[in-house]
């Protein structure tokens, strides 16, 4: 009896090894899958050529910039080119200076963003930079 014992217990061992492989080549399989899927691709990087202008109407200032950036966003452009100086708020990033010309808050001024000579309503941390670009920083007035 002990020899068909032994062959049981081989058969066993055998189903446990293969069991336990099949696992292992899923799990693996799982892992390559999951790291090729979420891991996210790196988009090549473009740089995007584009103008800003400087505009204080009030004091006749003006001052025009042709840059470039491989920036995405209007604000990291500008932070980048230590043009502007400005501090984060619960709102987000209000920009105070432009090339060191202040929006004087207690005039109820602020700096507002003109793309392609149109009024945006979007911070500048979300603003995306397009080639080709003007983009305006303007002293305007709160009403």
């Amino acid at each position: 009896m002990q020899p068909r014992t032994r062959v049981r217990r081989k058969r066993v061992l055998n189903k446990k090894m293969v069991l336990l492989a099949a696992a292992a080549v899923v799990l693996i399989v799982g892992i390559i899958l999951a790291v090729i899927l979420l891991v996210p691709k790196n988009k090549p990087v473009t740089t995007k050529n584009f103008k800003l202008i400087m505009n204080d109407t009030q004091n006749s200032v003006q001052y025009s910039y042709n840059l470039s950036t491989t920036e995405v966003y209007v604000l990291d452009a500008l932070l980048t080119q230590n043009l502007i100086v400005g501090s984060k708020t619960g709102n987000g990033y209000v920009i105070e200076k432009v090339d060191g010309v202040k929006a004087d808050a207690s005039k109820y001024q602020f700096w507002a963003i003109h793309v392609n000579d149109n009024l945006v309503n979007e911070k500048a941390e979300t603003l995306e930079i397009n080639n080709g670009d003007i983009i305006e920083l303007r002293i305007e007035y709160w009403q």
